[in-house]
């Protein structure tokens, strides 16, 4: 029987382990920063899900039960999270929160999306930017090792391999960024 568990473990089928750091996000691309370096060791818990949108997003009784027990709560910040003083009072003491934004250079320009239901003073879009997005890297990365130190190699391990794709990405977006004639560069 042990020769059959180790088997069906060793092909993925049955897990030797929980993850060992509960996060909760609120925004699907922390969530993905959250899974490239935490890998197996984290459990991603979603708030706001693939469809949903951080501006509008107000945290349910059954949002918060899904992420409870998380040891870090990763927000976008730069103002985009209109709901952020509510969940700070609400996971006080409990959680570490953990505004990625807080300390990357506000991308130029406002923010207002067609619908006028929000604007910014500051672009808080801070992921349409590889360079920032690289940072944000680098924010997660620490986090999590600060709160789980013993896998503290293995984090920074996948950083590193991210942080290769990014710069490939990258690479290749100027190229093809530089195919377009400078005066046909809109969006």
């Amino acid at each position: 029987m042990l020769r059959l568990i180790l088997t069906l473990a060793l092909l993925g089928s049955i897990p030797l382990h929980a993850a060992d750091l509960k996060i909760a996000v609120l925004h699907p691309l922390l969530g993905d920063l959250a899974r490239q370096v935490g890998g197996d060791q984290v459990e991603v818990i979603d708030l706001i899900g693939p469809n949903g949108d951080p501006h509008h997003f107000e945290a349910k009784p059954e949002d918060l039960e899904k992420a409870n027990g998380a040891a870090i709560y990763l927000i976008s910040g730069m103002g985009l999270e209109g709901y952020l003083p509510k969940l700070k009072a609400i996971i006080a003491g409990r959680s570490e929160l953990i505004e990625v934004g807080a300390t990357l250079p506000s991308m130029e320009g406002s923010c207002s999306e067609v619908d006028h239901r929000h604007v910014h003073e500051i672009d808080p879009h801070w992921w349409h930017s590889i360079e920032l997005f690289r940072r944000a890297l680098g924010i997660v990365t620490e986090a999590l090792v600060n709160k789980s130190p013993d896998h503290a190699v293995y984090f920074r391990e996948n950083a590193a391999n991210y942080r290769k794709r990014l710069d490939d990405l990258e690479k290749w977006s100027r190229r093809e960024l530089s195919k377009i004639p400078r005066d046909k560069r809109h969006l």
